[in-house]
């Protein structure tokens, strides 16, 4: 069966957009068939969107009980997790508003807003990034003041753990590796600057949208992406349709060097996710690799937890791929990593 045909995108899709897609219903699936559908949509971190399109099936074509009783339980707890973050998120916003922080919310509950049901996109760890380098380090250190000990990862970002839920700092909007663009992202940032909503700041449509693109190639690179990323960009895209120039867009993406890479990615939301062409920044291309790109993103899951690869595994699986869309973040990538690695390992002796 090919990919664009599965009964695990086309559910999908259903719970993403609140309506069944166009292509024909996926006929009355076995038990051992919706055992299948459910664990790839564990593997994706969607099982929530997958649940809410099951429940537009007509009703003969959906699971039985004892398929729907495991996928409740999964729904109830993406729920529970989106009310554990958001007590920590909520504060939190409050309290860098109060200390004179600049801190911008990056995806996550910044884009659960969007979602027809904001409860039912899975949750993450909260991010945030500190504009300019005092900032930073003064939030870092207000929050080492309250008694945490923020840990170094692997990118030279912070994180620690509040509540359960674990929080990470940032020093860049994106996650560039080539150090020949990081000049452009800076002017990108201070052109468009920043949004302010009702609790928090989160970047600006247009670098929004970049940054949620390149957070998806970072992740293809190195250790596999999942229709979660997918689905938040098809969300955000139709969301911020008609609150940025398109132009300027392309123009951006086009000085960044991702072009290829961007219009490939559009045309997987375009042909796999159902996303309207209209509501694009550009025009999405749709060949061969468009559907290699699909099947690496079905194989990998969430963070590589479809496949089950190490990070280098997955890295060497798209590599092929990926060095005719973006050949300097490709080259560039696991320097980078390395080379942090290395530091962080050297902070710790």
């Amino acid at each position: 069966m090919e990919l664009s045909h599965s009964p695990f995108l086309y559910v999908l899709k259903a719970g993403l957009w609140g309506f069944l897609p166009e292509a024909p219903i996926p006929m009355k699936l076995s038990d051992a068939e919706w055992s299948i559908l459910l664990s790839q949509a564990s593997a994706h971190a969607v099982e929530a969107l997958v649940s809410d399109g099951a429940g537009l099936l007509p009703e003969d074509s959906r699971p039985s009980f004892r398929q729907l009783a495991p996928l409740a339980m999964a729904v109830d707890s993406i729920e529970r997790g989106n009310e554990m973050v958001n007590a920590v998120l909520k504060p939190m916003a409050a309290f860098w508003k109060k200390s004179g922080i600049t801190a911008l919310l990056l995806k996550g509950q910044g884009l659960a807003g969007m979602y027809t049901k904001s409860e039912h996109r899975t949750p993450g760890d909260i991010d945030w990034y500190f504009p300019g380098k005092e900032n930073f380090i003064k939030a870092l250190s207000l929050i080492q003041s309250r008694g945490f000990a923020p840990e170094i990862d692997g990118d030279g970002d912070f994180h620690y753990n509040i509540r359960g839920v674990v929080v990470e700092h940032h020093k860049r909007w994106c996650d560039i590796s080539s150090p020949f663009k990081r000049g452009t992202f800076s002017a990108i940032e201070e052109e468009y600057g920043y949004s302010q909503g009702p609790d928090f700041m989160t970047l600006a449509p247009l670098t929004n949208l970049i940054q949620l693109n390149v957070h998806i190639l970072k992740h293809v690179l190195i250790m596999g992406v999942g229709w979660r990323q997918l689905c938040d960009l098809a969300l955000a895209t139709k969301h911020y349709c008609g609150q940025y120039s398109k132009d300027e867009y392309a123009q951006a993406i086009g000085q960044l060097g991702l072009m290829r890479w961007t219009r490939l990615l559009y045309g997987v939301l375009s042909k796999y996710l159902g996303t309207d062409c209209a509501w694009m920044p550009v025009n999405p291309l749709e060949n061969r690799d468009t559907d290699r790109l699909a099947e690496l993103i079905m194989r990998c899951g969430n963070f590589g937890r479809g496949s089950g690869k190490k990070m280098m595994g997955s890295y060497l699986s798209s590599s092929l791929l990926m060095i005719r869309y973006v050949p300097g973040e490709e080259i560039w990538r696991p320097i980078v990593l390395a080379w942090n690695r290395w530091c962080q390992l050297f902070r710790r002796k």
